[in-house]
């Protein structure tokens, strides 16, 4: 299985753009996480190994290498790479197969919603996920998708002929009027205005064809590239509708600039991923305690660290504020008072994120960079944010977590000094 027209999708001088692109990953990709894997290759003798992924750039969309180590004498491998959608939207689906692929650490999955509807879709983090997903489960998978095209929609109504639909139309008018010649009324006019439509495509069924109307449209720079973020509905089972995030290069759009309202057509690599993807573990399959840990009614110390560094990283709260619970406390070291309320937090890690952009802006020295580590080796250590600020090195604060069910309780910053650190090398974005 190839990436090469995905990676035109970002830029059509593929070729050169993925010479380009394959060092930087190499050299500047953040570990997303590391696991053991097995592979059906006929012509690779040595069956298992260590897959470790690397994402590149702090943006929207971005990029995966995936390296293997453990199948050559002691040599690492570049065995894929591919650009990530690392945002989207939350929807719930169930699991009806898992198709790794014969590398096996990419893969799909073909899933339905609850109520009716199929979706299928690539994880670009399935060399960690594949062991999470369970046959017949209901889970939250954050969805979006990368544009092959993507343009507007210039028919706005259709013209029925035939069938059910003209002849129901037909008997409507003769109970509104039975004088009405019905065989005078040769078709029905049907609005596609707002319609949300969803066609899965292809040998994997990760590419589909879709239709959907504008309702948010952004702009973001990525690898030095123009792209377009789209939300909208592409289909509208029982239990709501099902709306993702839909990422359209420049060159892609050729000249087109999508506006809000906009009903437009597309043919896009569905991408999706489980909400804790970036949960570093060790080297091996995801055992039963890790899975009760990011299970979807639980949250451990673990999955609130990842939450509360991505927003660091990302320099957005993002989905943290959802995690808090009512009456959760803020505290600090450098604070007089704690701060108390899911609401008066939120506003407070919002004043601080649009501060730090502000300052970064003017001085790069004001990076913020959080890692997920532990407190201490050993079963006594717990896990924690270590939060730096110009260099990674250059610890300033280190961030543990209180947790009960499904919320965070408590968030307490500390000097760093009071602590060990064991140190992950995992910045997740």
């Amino acid at each position: 299985m190839g990436h090469g027209d995905r990676w035109a999708a970002v830029e059509k001088d593929c070729e050169n753009f993925i010479g380009e692109m394959l060092p930087l990953i190499c050299q500047g990709g953040t570990l997303a996480g590391r696991n053991a894997f097995t592979h059906t290759l006929d012509d690779v003798p040595n069956k298992a190994g260590v897959v470790y992924g690397l994402q590149y750039l702090e943006a929207p969309l971005n990029f995966m290498g995936l390296v293997v180590s453990g199948i050559e004498n002691d040599f690492n491998e570049f065995w894929s790479g591919y650009p990530v959608c690392s945002e989207g939207i939350s929807n719930r689906v169930v699991i009806d197969e898992i198709k790794p692929w014969e590398n096996g650490i990419e893969g799909t999955i073909e899933g339905h919603f609850p109520e009716d509807g199929m979706v299928s879709f690539f994880d670009p983090y399935f060399f960690l996920n594949k062991d999470r997903y369970r046959k017949g489960e209901e889970v939250a998978v954050t969805l979006g998708a990368l544009a092959y095209t993507l343009y507007k929609a210039e028919h706005l109504e259709l013209n029925i002929t035939e069938g059910p639909l003209l002849e129901i139309h037909r008997q409507r008018i003769l109970e509104e009027d039975p004088t009405t010649d019905v065989r005078s009324i040769t078709s029905v006019p049907i609005s596609m205005d707002g319609a949300a439509i969803y066609f899965p495509r292809g040998e994997d069924k990760d590419d589909a064809e879709i239709r959907f109307r504008v309702e948010e449209v952004s702009r973001f720079s990525c690898a030095e590239r123009g792209f377009m973020q789209l939300t909208g509905a592409i289909t509208r089972p029982e239990s709501g509708e099902v709306k993702i995030q839909v990422y359209a290069s420049e060159q892609v759009l050729n000249g087109y600039m999508p506006q809000v309202g906009d009903n437009v057509e597309a043919v896009v690599w569905m991408q999706g991923f489980l909400p804790t993807y970036g949960i570093f573990h060790e080297e091996g399959p995801i055992d039963s305690t890790v899975r009760a840990n990011v299970s979807e009614n639980q949250i451990s110390e673990a999955k609130a660290a990842h939450l509360f560094a991505r927003l660091w990283n990302r320099l957005a709260l993002l989905d943290f504020p959802e995690y808090l619970a009512p009456d959760a406390h803020y505290a600090s070291q450098w604070f007089i008072k704690e701060l108390q309320g899911k609401n008066a937090i939120s506003d407070y890690l919002g004043e601080k994120i649009q501060e730090v952009n502000d300052r970064s802006a003017i001085n790069p020295k004001n990076k913020i960079f959080a890692e997920l580590g532990k407190t201490a080796d050993g079963p006594g250590g717990r896990d924690c944010v270590f939060i730096a600020r110009g260099r990674k090195e250059n610890i300033t604060a280190v961030a543990l977590f209180e947790v009960a069910g499904e919320k965070i309780k408590r968030v307490d910053l500390y000097i760093p000094q009071l602590f060990g650190a064991v140190h992950t090398g995992v910045y997740p974005i």
